[in-house]
């Protein structure tokens, strides 16, 4: 994939930021960091999951040096790095007030200023320059402002990193990762972390997922045998593996492990999720869930299937096994990956569903005995 170039008007935004703030702060030694923010503001589930093994390595490090690590992230998302103990505050950020009110949007900068941060790290995509989040890196004026090298990456960053080639055949752990060079920091795992579940202190989520649970498997005529959780969704329809291809990797299951189904669904997907339903026997559809619920309903399925998309990162950062199916041959970039993970990519269109098949029935002959690795 060829890495894109920003349209005009990047430095006219870095003049305007200077007017506000001001220029950034001087050069320092990394020895004397300890103050960083993280920033990931796009509004995508997966793409926040994917960033929490840079914020590991970061958090680790900076308690080593009794600094302090800050994030910068979407409003709509932040609930996901509820009781992430590498975090020191969560800070959120909503996309519209650039554009609806200007006056919040430059309080957020005044404050990013007086937060006087060491080092910001823009953990946004490496192929993709983003504007907006080069822009609040730049406004921090910290003296270590790092970022991947792509655009206008140079007019906002201190330490530029250069992208790994080519950029869909690195995992999107190891692009993480070469934005630790420049602190020297120790790469950390590729497990992704979700703690939002045990730092909800009501029980509220997994009390609602077990309470379904119940009643799926209390059904008359229920399969006795492992729950398999479908998600057929996902935000980009051409990543969708067929409506078909579910049905008969469903009735496959159901026939041949006794597993009982639950389709998941998302905003806008209920009526996708309905049909594959109601054409497998004794699948049961989920019900509507906000984040917490959902990760609490993935957490007791046995294995979980799923399109390249959010959930199937969450299902994978729960420590849940997790069959991926990718259309695009981006399988090699996404995962997932580790014992608990299996990637079955169709590169040039859809994956068989015998591949898939194979792919689930190994996690489910695997899942007793496997563990995952800190």
């Amino acid at each position: 994939m060829a890495l894109r170039e920003p349209g005009k008007g990047a430095g006219f935004l870095r003049f305007l930021v200077k007017v506000v703030v001001g220029k950034p702060r001087p050069g320092m030694e990394k020895e004397d960091v300890r103050k960083i923010l993280v920033v990931r503001i796009d509004e995508r589930l997966g793409d926040l999951l994917l960033t929490t093994p840079l914020i590991r390595a970061v958090g680790r490090w900076a308690k080593e040096r009794d600094g302090i690590v800050k994030t910068l992230v979407s409003e709509r998302y932040s609930s996901i790095l509820n009781g992430n103990p590498y975090i020191d505050e969560v800070l959120t950020f909503q996309k519209r007030d650039f554009f609806r009110h200007p006056l919040f949007f430059t309080r957020l900068l005044k404050r990013l200023r007086a937060e006087a941060f060491d080092a910001v790290i823009d953990a946004s995509h490496p192929q993709v320059f983003s504007r907006t989040s080069a822009l609040l890196a730049y406004a921090t004026g910290a003296p270590y402002r790092i970022g991947h090298d792509r655009g206008a990456a140079r007019l906002f960053f201190s330490r530029p990193v250069p992208v790994l080639q080519p950029v869909d055949q690195v995992t999107e752990a190891e692009h993480k990762r070469t934005l630790l060079h420049p602190l020297h920091v120790p790469k950390a795992s590729a497990r992704m972390d979700f703690f939002a579940l045990e730092a909800d202190n009501t029980g509220r989520a997994r009390a609602k997922a077990l309470d379904f649970l119940s009643h799926v498997t209390s059904k008359k005529g229920a399969p006795g045998g492992p729950l398999v959780g479908l998600y057929p969704g996902g935000r980009k329809k051409e990543q969708r593996w067929p409506l078909e291809h579910f049905i008969t990797l469903g009735k496959a299951l159901n026939m041949h492990n006794h597993a009982g189904l639950v389709v998941f669904w998302g905003p806008g997907e209920i009526q996708l999720a309905e049909k594959i339903a109601s054409r497998i026997e004794n699948a049961a559809l989920a019900p509507p869930t906000d984040l917490l619920e959902l990760a609490a309903l993935i957490e007791v399925m046995d294995v979980f299937v799923s399109n390249d998309t959010g959930p199937m990162h969450l299902s994978s950062a729960l420590g849940i096994p997790v069959c991926g199916i990718f259309l695009t041959g981006a399988g090699k970039r996404y995962g997932p990956f580790g014992p608990l993970g299996r990637v079955v990519d169709g590169i040039d269109g859809p994956p068989s569903p015998d591949a898939v098949i194979g792919a689930v029935e190994d996690l489910l002959s695997s899942r007793t005995t496997t563990e995952v690795k800190v």
